[in-house]
């Protein structure tokens, strides 16, 4: 059991590492960054809804950004390893199925929250840029928010100029680790420069919409991952992009295209649905959700994972004996 842990630890850290080590996930963080910025601080006409239009803008792109950055992880660490062969010669050694598609689902989840959770902070962090109180953008808020930015990459340039070692997944980490950090010392400050209590003029309560769509990033990480032993990158791809579209459908076909109360059970466990982790409409209420909510969330996220993950090492399995 302790030799399963290790191996388990090894592969999820490998893909951890390799997964968020491609260039493309340090420039999708840093796109994702500065568009969430940019959506504060463009005017717009709104009539008072200027929060809410930024909270939706904001949720929609780091949802997207979140799918894409599991796509294509997806294909950095499962479809090519398994193409190249690189996956055969890690079970010739003594690693079972369960163990490398558990190892590769964990290292992956593990990248791509580092993502998700960096835009989440971005995006409470871009709910003070113009409070309701003034007509003025932030601009001290704004000069943390470039810094810190600055600050982490800078960091990790001289790191790696000196010490060598992988730059951009650790960019990545410092990305919001230095985000989170400078986020914590900014809630401080007044858009005045003078001190005030922590967290004025913060929606916190959008925190939750960010949350419950880390469960919809995992749920369709889980979800792919079986795609990942089947196709090929052309095809995977293809895959990803109609089950994403097919989740932001879910709602409508659950509730439309099914009349019996077993068959519409069996498709809101069978169809994924986006829009079940889309609170969007409720914080523009400010009454967020309840524990039930959060619990059954977190409930059908494990279950949901199970599942998919089961399915992946059948066919996996099969795969290596066929093969």
């Amino acid at each position: 059991m302790i030799r399963w842990f290790k191996q388990y630890f090894a592969i999820s850290r490998n893909s951890f590492v390799h997964s968020l080590g491609d260039p493309f996930f340090l420039t999708l963080i840093l796109v994702l960054l500065v568009s969430l910025a940019l959506f504060a601080s463009l005017p717009s006409f709104t009539f008072g809804g200027h929060l809410r239009l930024v909270r939706d803008q904001s949720l929609a792109l780091i949802f997207a950004g979140g799918c894409i950055a599991s796509s294509l992880g997806a294909v950095r660490i499962l479809v090519e390893d398994i193409r190249r062969g690189a996956a055969s010669v890690l079970l010739s050694r003594p690693v079972g199925a369960i163990g490398f598609i558990l190892g590769k689902w964990t290292g992956l989840v593990s990248a791509v929250m580092v993502v998700h959770f960096t835009a989440v902070i971005a995006m409470l962090w871009v709910t003070r840029f113009m409070p309701s109180e003034h007509d003025i953008l932030d601009t001290v808020t704004i000069s943390f928010y470039v810094a810190s930015i600055i600050l982490a990459i800078a960091m990790m340039a001289v790191k790696h100029y000196l010490f060598g070692g992988c730059y951009v997944w650790q960019a990545n980490v410092a990305l919001l680790c230095c985000f989170l950090t400078t986020f914590l010392i900014a809630n401080f400050i007044a858009p005045t420069g003078s001190g005030q209590s922590f967290g004025e003029n913060v929606d916190w309560i959008t925190a939750q919409g960010g949350f419950l769509l880390a469960c919809g990033i995992i749920i369709f990480i889980s979800t792919i991952i079986p795609l990942t032993i089947l196709f090929d990158v052309p095809v995977f791809l293809i895959f990803c992009s109609s089950l994403f579209f097919l989740g932001l459908l879910g709602e409508y076909i659950i509730t439309t295209g099914t009349s019996h109360v077993v068959t519409h059970n069996i498709a809101a466990i069978a169809i994924p649905n986006w829009q079940f982790f889309w609170i969007s409409d409720r914080l523009a209420e400010n009454i967020g959700i309840g524990w039930g909510y959060w619990m059954f969330c977190i409930i059908h996220t494990i279950l949901w994972t199970f599942l998919s993950l089961s399915i992946a090492v059948l066919i996996f399995n099969k795969r290596e004996v066929t093969d």
